[in-house]
C-alpha cells in the first residue's frame, strides 16, 4: 500500500482516500461545444481551465457537467474576442 502523512501523523494518502483521475483535455477553439465521457459517472466531475496568452479582452468560456456531458459557452458571441483554452476535466 502507498500512503501519505501530515506531520502531525494525519493520513492524507491511503487505500480509504479518493484521489482525482484526469480522463482527458478538450481544446475548446473559440466556439461553443461539447463532449460526452461515460467516465464521468464515476466520481465526483472537475474542471479546471487553462487559459492562452493572446490579446487583452479575453473571454473564457463558462463549463458545466451534466451527467455525462461537459459543456462550454462562451458568454460574448463574436470569436474576436472568446481566447482558445483547454479544459483538463476528470474526476474524483
Amino acid at each position: 500500500m502507498f500512503y501519505i502523512y501530515d506531520a502531525d501523523g494525519t493520513e492524507r494518502v491511503g487505500p480509504n482516500t479518493r484521489n482525482g483521475v484526469i480522463l482527458g483535455i478538450a481544446n475548446t477553439g473559440k466556439s461553443n461545444g461539447s463532449i460526452v465521457d461515460a467516465r464521468f459517472a464515476r466520481g465526483v466531475p472537475f474542471v479546471a481551465a487553462v487559459l492562452g496568452t493572446e490579446g487583452n479582452n479575453i473571454v473564457v468560456p463558462d463549463v458545466v457537467i451534466s451527467g455525462t456531458t461537459m459543456s462550454w459557452t462562451f458568454k460574448v458571441s463574436g470569436a474576436n474576442y472568446n481566447q482558445p483554452c483547454r479544459i483538463v476535466y476528470g474526476y474524483r
